[in-house]
């Protein structure tokens, strides 16, 4: 993210100020609704409803950041996402409600209010977890020459292989794969969710990699790796990866029989280790259109510079849910947010993400495959 507001939202201290607010919120919306269910009359417990409403989001927060994946565990995260996400719906229609209430006209219509308030966050959020586990075939045709051979894409981006994302939604990922029978299938990052939880799990491991195997393509699976992903040698993600038929591509071109790919280092938190666009370029074949898997858009500037033909990218979720959508779209700006663009030479195509995270929801968004019929030069 090149905005100063991306960069904000990138840098750590931007989660810290996340809970922050949120236990800020949370101090408001006890104290709030106490005093309106209460009345003027009646002084209510404050205090109970205060820690009521901090412990239910240090509880959320301590569950969500638990590394280990049992059973129970895996519960009580499931259980924390989804309130997270009714908590922050219901902060939104709660603050201008509850300030609504002020004005005396309104006040004896109070507790229908809260009421209200919680009813459609409850139902938003309810339609989101069941809206994020659908999956959408998003199709952007693109050509690069006027051949008549095509070479047919599948883009799968932020997987997020965890807590939310298991192998009930890969099997169905799978099974849209294969109606569409791709030459190749590319995963632009974040395989794994946040904490990699899921290397603790090997039956779940093993359930994934073998509904990955079944995957039917000419060329292959190629993979990169996200913000997210743990190290490139980390021993349990390696054998993963080598099980699931996926090979790995770090700082690598490789040349297929219709196209090079070129995979690209994540870009946040190891710039460094990044080879320059240039160097990669160089080790493919010159007769041949060069595809470069980012995991984020904002290598779409470097590829657009050395005259790539075409950039795959995920990373943003498309903001995954409302109002993130748009804070997500203003942090990255516009051509680097979501869809396909044409820059020059260059199509750039940035995926909504296949999977999703922490906040098991999707509302504005959709979980997606992108289907990418290439036509190629004569």
């Amino acid at each position: 993210m090149n905005t100063k507001f991306g960069k904000f939202i990138e840098n750590k201290l931007f989660y810290v100020f996340f809970w922050i607010v949120l236990l800020g919120a949370a101090c408001y919306a006890g104290i709030r609704t106490n005093l309106l269910i209460a009345g003027a009359d009646k002084t209510g417990h404050p205090v109970i409803a205060v820690l009521v409403s901090i412990v239910l989001i240090l509880a959320s927060g301590i569950a969500l950041s638990l590394r280990s994946l049992t059973p129970a565990i895996r519960r009580f995260k499931r259980i924390s996402g989804v309130y997270i996400s009714f908590f922050l719906y219901y902060v939104l229609l709660f603050i201008p409600g509850s300030l609504a209430c002020l004005i005396p006209a309104i006040q004896p219509y109070r507790t229908r209010l809260i009421a209200a308030a919680a009813v459609i966050s409850i139902a938003v959020t309810v339609y989101g977890y069941i809206h994020a586990g659908a999956l959408k075939t998003v199709r952007y045709p693109v050509t690069l020459g006027s051949g008549e051979t095509s070479y047919h894409v599948v883009l799968l981006s932020d997987l997020h292989l965890g807590v939310f994302v298991d192998s009930g939604h890969i099997r169905k990922t799978v099974d849209i794969i294969n109606r569409i029978r791709p030459d190749v299938v590319f995963l632009a990052g974040d395989i794994l969710d946040v904490d990699d939880s899921i290397l603790t799990d090997p039956e779940q491991l093993n359930r994934i990699s073998a509904l990955f195997r079944q995957i039917k393509t000419r060329d292959g699976m190629f993979a990169v790796l996200g913000n997210h992903d743990p190290d490139p040698d980390n021993p349990r993600f390696r054998t993963f990866l080598k099980e699931s038929g996926i090979t790995l591509l770090y700082n690598e071109a490789r040349e297929l029989p219709e196209v090079n790919v070129i995979g690209r280092a994540r870009l946040a938190g190891d710039t460094d280790l990044r080879t320059p666009l240039n160097r990669l370029m160089e080790q493919t074949n010159p007769g041949k259109p060069v595809i470069v898997v980012d995991h984020d858009p904002q290598g779409i500037r470097e590829a657009v510079c050395e005259k790539a033909d075409l950039v795959l990218c995920g990373h943003t979720h498309k903001g995954q849910f409302f109002p993130m959508t748009l804070l997500t779209k203003y942090a990255n700006g516009t051509q680097y947010f979501y869809g396909h663009m044409e820059f020059g030479k260059t199509h750039g195509i940035i995926s909504a993400g296949t999977g999703y995270f922490t906040m098991p929801i999707r509302i504005g968004t959709d979980s997606e495959i992108v289907d990418i019929p290439i036509r190629l030069p004569s």
